[in-house]
């Protein structure tokens, strides 16, 4: 337990010290903005079961598209909603008009069987 602890800690700490320097955010300013994004999610989920977003702003980008590691990352950046709000989440695959898109399903905290029958269905 106290391994968890200290790995948790440490994590906690990277992400202070990136915040500081890259971001020269303060870290307790990037936790209150969570809570803010928590409380509006929660606002929203007490209308709905489920939220349907895209995963990227774009279609799926041709092999090598990419000419640096951060416009990768960006390419995915509509899932770090859920990451943040601590949602069950998943990924799934769909075209339109030819270009494979992904669509991401978003639940409540705890309804992780909703979001996995959804992306069944």
């Amino acid at each position: 337990m106290r391994l968890l602890y200290q790995k948790g800690y440490n994590h906690i700490m990277n992400y202070k010290q990136i915040a500081q320097e890259t971001l020269n955010i303060e870290a307790d300013t990037l936790i209150q903005s969570a809570k803010n994004i928590q409380n509006e999610f929660d606002k929203i989920f007490k209308e709905a079961d489920l939220i349907l977003a895209p995963v990227s702003p774009t279609v799926a980008p041709k092999f090598g598209a990419y000419k640096s590691s951060l416009q990768m990352y960006l390419s995915d950046i509509f899932t770090v909603v859920a990451n943040l709000i601590k949602s069950p989440a998943i990924s799934v695959p769909t075209f339109v008009d030819k270009y494979p898109v992904g669509i991401q399903i978003m639940g409540k905290l705890k309804d992780d069987y909703k979001v996995l029958n959804f992306a069944y269905k």
